[in-house]
């Protein structure tokens, strides 16, 4: 079996560890990490609103690359066929 490397520790660097951890514990309650219920009902109604308009934003913004897309793409066939016209409408300004 592999064991998972850790580095050696110092007795001192262990005895500040657990002060530290001692200490952490000593300054946290229980009731001060957990939120109050209306606080939770209300991030978990804004996530569920914000993915409700995510979902519903989805295929405009699909569309919304397919018309640029298709604008391009037309734009480079229209110059493509006019672009015999232009040339004989140039060569005919020329002196």
């Amino acid at each position: 079996m592999v064991e998972p490397v850790r580095p050696q520790l110092t007795e001192s660097e262990d005895r500040a560890i657990a002060g530290f951890m001692s200490a952490l514990a000593a300054s946290t309650t229980a009731a001060a990490l957990v939120p109050a219920p209306d606080l939770v009902w209300l991030k978990a109604s804004l996530v569920q609103r914000w993915e409700a308009e995510r979902q519903a934003q989805r295929p405009l913004d699909v569309m919304q690359s397919l018309h640029v897309g298709l604008g391009l793409v037309a734009a480079v066939v229209l110059f493509v066929w006019s672009a015999p016209a232009l040339l004989s409408a140039f060569t005919a300004l020329q002196p």
